[in-house]
């Protein structure tokens, strides 16, 4: 598994070169300066050698903490034929830019194939295609995991096939994932049959859920005999 290298909304900049230089999964940025991230990877797939490429946001620059993000396009410069002459088949882009930006780096820079969009603008498309350049978005809320089948024909992409499968606690929790993600970000997260849960210390790695008992309260409900739309069931 591949995650982009930007600044999460919640973990910043420490969370980032913390985990960064971790075996897997690996971050990747080309426009984010510091030596804890890698521009891009080249990855053997059943013989085909796909060149993976992070672009970071600018928008990330409110929790950067002083590290630069540099401008996409000038970042990605030349990167896409470098990717090409390492020997990569297949091109593909991880972006956090959003979609109007990325359709405008895709008219500019020539030659890449597969662009994952991290802001799409469409909820209802999740694949569509641009030129030569196929767009991929997430399912809405992430409640779908995306499966990307690409077909590869002398060493160019002729075309992807998008599946869907829906989330649900029959798909095992990715434990590399899992083991650099907090346990909670609010009390939300903290669900538990019976029981109230509260999220301590929200977005750190130390996040931990606390459960206790429900008060109880004793209710006594007064309604008019004559209301035909009292409702008091619910309460």
């Amino acid at each position: 598994l591949i995650l982009q290298g930007y600044l999460h909304q919640n973990d910043g900049k420490g969370f980032l070169l913390k985990n960064a230089k971790k075996t897997t999964p690996a971050f990747l940025s080309a426009n984010l300066e510091t030596d804890k991230v890698v521009p891009y990877i080249i990855k053997d797939v059943d013989g085909v050698k796909i060149g993976i490429i992070g672009l970071t946001g600018l928008s990330a620059n409110q929790k950067a903490e002083g590290l630069k993000i540099n401008a996409p396009q000038q970042a990605l410069g030349g990167l896409v034929n470098r990717v090409r002459k390492q020997g990569a088949e297949v091109v593909v882009l991880l972006s956090t830019l959003g979609e109007s930006e990325d359709l405008a780096l895709i008219s500019k820079v020539k030659g890449i194939d597969i662009v994952f969009i991290g802001y799409p603008l469409s909820k209802e498309d999740l694949k569509t295609k641009v030129d030569s350049t196929f767009l991929v978005r997430p399912a809405w809320q992430g409640r779908s995991l995306g499966k990307l089948t690409l077909e590869v024909k002398e060493g160019k992409l002729v075309d992807c096939k998008l599946e869907e499968e829906r989330l649900s606690d029959k798909l095992a929790d990715d434990p590399d994932i899992k083991a650099i993600l907090p346990r909670c970000y609010s009390d939300a997260n903290c669900k538990k049959e019976g029981l109230v849960g509260s999220c301590q210390d929200p977005g750190e790695l130390k996040a931990g859920c606390l459960f206790a008992e429900p008060n109880k309260i004793s209710l006594l409900i007064i309604s008019a005999k004559d209301c035909s739309v009292c409702n008091v069931g619910p309460v």
